[in-house]
């Protein structure tokens, strides 16, 4: 067994024989792929490991170390040949752990505060800071603090819930370490995601083009084309963003659409985005604006009370918004994944019927959202997705001929009409921007 390294829930790599505080972690070498390690102190297993093809182990303690001094050996057991091979003591003091930080309360319109009593109405959400893999609960348990559980934590109906109570489990059957893995692939994807945002920040004004008119940008077609395709798939988000505000709503397909209309000959192009914009691609400029007629998706003959037909199978028009629906029967065998992208909904034919008709949000609309078990409303449903209030009426809603919510467009289908083992005829419908 080779040097052992400790390391803290901060992050920092730290020799033998130093300090480190709450969760920590352990990191080493041993010969052969098939070894497992396994870390004791006074008897008692703090960790364990399996061994990478590399050589290379890590493990976090199965839980927070209480403050002290811990004499550390670390047993390498090999599978093959039954073969156990134990490290010299290693000696380590654990501090007392940092005690979390709230820094501010959050209500459910996103608006931050940190003034102490503040007025808030509805549900909150309180912010703080913590090592990343510290354990809130453990902390108050230690420090005999009472506190209580969300209940819904534990109810599977919830898409984030199944994944924290079963997946998780599930493949740390096939690898212990995977919470650790994913939690250090999210840091490293969060650097990456940081540095490549001061690239674009530093080379974002090289490429616009100055122009005087309110909720207006251009940019040069040329300049964006010049660039990595990771840094032109950035430069459009921080276009979008500079005249929409946000990216709410704002798809990879929707920057791949921007993209497709550099490849279109012909000058004037243009795609509806999300939140009343529209791009235009002509003249070797790019201009994102805001689309003058989105405020008025529906024509004058069409309202929220009087939902249009949509033909299936064919193409139907939603009003004026540059949206088309396309619906058709598809064989099983075609499909590769039922939820590969937003604008399409796979639906179970007889269960929905022919007589589809679409429409938009009317108040005291209520479905039963894909994955859960009970009706919500729309309202609510769309303030969980952080849909901006300004959006909610441009979202095409597909129902039943009954009016039940069969899909809300590009958000979420109906429980009732998903497709399942007993489905004998699937219907796609997908919306498709006008180029």
């Amino acid at each position: 067994m080779k040097r052992m390294l400790f390391f803290d829930s901060y992050g920092n790599t730290i020799l033998t024989d130093s300090t480190v505080t709450g969760y920590v972690g352990f990191r080493g070498y041993a010969s052969g792929s098939d070894v497992e390690v396994h870390i004791y102190s006074d008897g008692e297993e703090l960790a364990h490991a399996q061994v990478d093809y590399d050589g290379r182990w890590e493990a976090w303690s199965n839980f927070m170390l209480k403050p002290g001094d811990y004499t550390v050996t670390a047993k390498a057991r090999d599978w093959n040949s039954g073969m156990e091979v134990e490290s010299e003591p290693y000696y380590a003091e654990i501090t007392d752990v940092t005690p979390p930080t709230v820094y501010g309360v959050r209500d459910q319109w996103g608006d931050w505060t940190t003034v102490h009593d503040a007025s808030l109405v509805g549900p909150m959400m309180l912010g703080g800071s913590a090592g990343p893999n510290m354990r809130i609960e453990v902390y108050l348990k230690i420090r005999d603090i009472a506190f209580c559980l969300d209940k819904t934590n534990n109810e599977k109906k919830y898409l984030r819930n199944k994944i924290r109570l079963e997946l998780l489990p599930l493949l740390e059957e096939y690898n212990p370490q995977i919470k650790s893995s994913l939690n250090e692939t999210c840091r490293l994807l969060r650097d990456d995601e940081d540095y490549l945002g001061r690239q674009v920040d530093k080379i974002f004004t090289q490429g616009r083009v100055e122009r005087d008119e309110l909720e207006h940008s251009a940019y040069k077609v040329d300049f964006i084309r010049s660039q990595h395709p990771a840094m032109q798939k950035r430069l459009i988000r921080q276009a979008i963003l500079e005249v929409k505000g946000d990216l709410r709503s704002i798809s990879v397909r929707h920057v791949s659409d921007i993209l497709n209309l550099f490849n279109i000959s012909t000058d004037g192009k243009e795609i509806h985005l999300p939140g009343g914009l529209r791009a235009v691609c002509s003249g070797g400029l790019l201009s994102i604006s805001k689309n003058p007629y989105m405020n008025d998706i529906l024509t004058s003959k069409e309202d929220g009370r009087y939902p249009a037909l949509v033909n299936v199978p064919g193409w139907t028009d939603i009003g004026s918004s540059g949206l088309r629906l396309n619906a058709r029967l598809v064989f099983r065998e075609t499909i590769s994944s039922f939820s590969d992208r937003p604008n399409r909904a796979y639906l179970d034919y007889d269960k929905t019927g022919a007589q589809i008709k679409v429409r938009f949000f009317r108040p005291g609309d209520r479905f039963i959202p894909l994955g859960m078990e009970g009706s919500k409303k729309l309202k609510s449903f769309f303030i969980d997705e952080k849909v901006p209030q300004n959006e909610r009426k441009s979202v095409p809603v597909l129902t039943s001929q009954d009016d039940d919510i069969i899909w809300v467009y590009e958000k979420r289908i109906g429980e009732n009409y998903r497709v399942t083992d007993k489905t004998r005829r699937i219907l796609l419908v997908e919306g498709v921007s006008d180029l």
